[in-house]
């Protein structure tokens, strides 16, 4: 199942594992050979053996992630922190788990939580409790973020669980980015209705972050590209301050 150099585009579910140590990756491999993640969509992992690695892998796409706090072997780095920070700056809001080797942390416990992890794993437990957290998180995720949007007269709809947009003969051969599948949701849900550009920039890149409109506008445009593929052509048009998904005529905003 896995493979940490598999193709990104193969699968429907990526998972990024941020692991220097060559001995503690293969244990958590082994792992997660032996229990079933195929539920999940899961059946490829991304390694990473340190900051960089991470950062260009979750360029691409990522859905959950198990970080290892200390990576350089200094625990006073903590460097695994960062890392999770800066993917939650970048957008990834999927499942995040910190690893640490150390049981008295409380006090990075308390920050790890606070920089958007899900749990704080201390590596001397058991691993079938870590598997089984995973899953929890996974199965939480999924109940809070499963949703689909019926959009156009052939079926077309999109599921922001595993980022496709489908239509009842299949889906497309592209899958929206992380950004791109916020976009999308938040112009599909005000069908008929549109939604302006402030209101779109603050699902998804949150309360107080400063985003250009160009910004918007080229995840808008990449998104719109993945439309094409569809037998309907749908089109996303910005009309009068706001974006609509166009059918056949505008809907009435």
């Amino acid at each position: 199942m896995i493979d940490e150099n598999s193709d990104s585009n193969k699968w429907n579910m990526f998972f990024l594992v941020v692991e220097d140590d060559d001995r503690e990756f293969e244990r958590l491999n082994a792992a997660m050979r032996d229990h079933d993640f195929g539920e999940f969509g899961i059946a490829g992992i991304h390694r990473a053996r340190n900051v960089d690695e991470a950062m260009k892998i979750s360029e691409k796409h990522i859905d959950i992630s198990l970080i290892d706090v200390c990576l350089s072997g200094n625990p006073a780095l903590k460097e695994g922190h960062g890392i999770l920070r800066r993917l939650r700056n970048g957008g990834f809001n999927g499942p995040a788990i910190l690893m640490s080797a150390h049981r008295k942390e409380s006090r990075h416990k308390i920050n790890g939580l606070k920089d958007g992890a899900a749990r704080y794993h201390v590596r001397t437990d058991d691993i079938e409790l870590l598997m089984t957290e995973i899953k929890a998180d996974l199965t939480m995720y999924s109940q809070s973020t499963r949703v689909e949007f019926q959009l156009t007269d052939d079926g077309l709809m999109f599921s922001p669980w595993d980022r496709r947009i489908y239509f009842r003969t299949g889906h497309v051969k592209r899958n929206p980015s992380i950004i791109g599948s916020k976009v999308l949701t938040s112009i599909v849900k005000r069908w008929g209705k549109g939604v302006d550009r402030d209101t779109v920039k603050r699902e998804v890149w949150g309360d107080g972050v400063h985003v250009e409109n160009e910004t918007l506008a080229v995840h808008v445009s990449r998104v719109r590209d993945l439309l094409k593929d569809l037998s309907s052509k749908p089109k996303i048009v910005f009309k009068n301050g706001k974006y609509y998904l166009e059918r056949r005529q505008y809907p009435e905003g």
